[in-house]
């Protein structure tokens, strides 16, 4: 349900959303808001929601938490880097 919620809400705001409705009107995105918004905000979004999840139902402290979060999302990340190439 984490990982759901942690790819559903960014895909909807950063990349159906704007794709959807402002690149038919013809706005263009700066480069690098294009690359914030498919590359960055995501991920962190992720790596939050296991952090707070892991905090709550496992009462992991906060460091140890955020720490396993940006390692599960780098290893989804690498995976992810290695088909889109």
């Amino acid at each position: 349900m984490v990982c759901v919620l942690a790819w559903i809400v960014p895909n909807l705001i950063c990349m159906w959303i704007p794709e959807t409705l402002l690149v038919p009107l013809g706005v263009e995105w700066p480069g690098w808001l294009e690359i914030l918004r498919i590359m960055v905000i995501p991920p962190l979004w992720q790596a939050a929601l296991v952090a707070v999840g892991l905090h709550i139902t496992h009462q992991v402290g906060w460091l140890r938490a955020v720490l396993i979060g940006l390692l599960s999302v780098a290893i989804f990340f690498i995976m992810f880097l290695a088909f889109m190439r």
